[in-house]
C-alpha cells in the first residue's frame, strides 16, 4: 500500500517537471534545425543532454515548483543559446581527458570551441524566440506564416496601412 502511494507521489513530481522537459525538447530541435542553415552545424543528443543536465544543476533552487520551473527554463534557454553560439569547450576538454590522458596538457591549450557564424546568431535567436512563444500560445502559426511570406514592406505599407504613393 505504501509502495503504491510512493509511486504515485513520484509520478506526480515527475509530471510537474514536464514543462522544463518540453522547453528542453524545443531548444534541442531548434539547435538541430541549424543544420538546414549550414551543414557544419551538427549537434548530438548526448552532448545536448550534458548541457541540459548542467542547466538543471546550475539553475537556482526553489521550493515552489512553478518558480523552480521558471529558473530551470531560463537557465536552460541561456545555456543552449551560449552553447549554440560559442560551442562546448567543456565537452571538448572532457573528450580529450578521456581519449588522450597522457597528452592532456599538450592538447588543452589547442582546444577551441566552434559555435555558429556571427551572421547566423540573429536567426538562431529568432528561432528560439518564435518556437518558445509558439509553444506558450503567445504567437499563432498564421502570424508566423505572415511574417515569413509577406511579399515586401511596401506591400505592408500599401495594403495594411492604406498609404498610397
Amino acid at each position: 500500500m505504501q509502495g503504491a502511494s510512493t509511486a504515485k507521489d513520484i509520478d506526480r513530481l515527475r509530471d510537474g517537471y514536464r514543462p522544463a522537459a518540453k522547453r528542453g525538447a524545443i531548444l534541442f530541435f531548434v539547435l538541430s534545425d541549424l543544420a538546414s542553415v549550414n551543414s557544419m552545424y551538427q549537434y548530438s543528443l548526448s552532448t545536448y543532454l550534458e548541457v541540459f543536465s548542467h542547466s538543471l544543476k546550475k539553475s537556482q533552487p526553489h521550493s515552489y515548483l512553478p518558480k523552480r520551473l521558471g529558473f530551470i527554463k531560463d537557465t536552460l534557454t541561456f545555456n543552449v543559446y551560449n552553447y549554440g553560439c560559442t560551442g562546448a569547450l567543456l565537452t571538448a576538454v572532457v573528450l580529450i581527458l578521456y581519449y588522450f590522458p597522457p597528452y592532456t596538457t599538450c592538447y588543452l591549450a589547442n582546444v577551441s570551441a566552434i559555435g555558429i557564424f556571427e551572421k547566423h546568431k540573429l536567426l538562431f535567436s529568432f528561432q528560439i524566440t518564435m518556437k518558445i512563444q509558439q509553444h506558450e500560445g503567445d504567437i499563432k502559426q498564421a502570424e508566423i506564416d505572415f511574417l515569413i511570406k509577406v511579399p515586401s514592406s511596401e506591400w505592408v505599407v500599401n495594403k495594411l496601412l492604406g498609404f498610397r504613393r
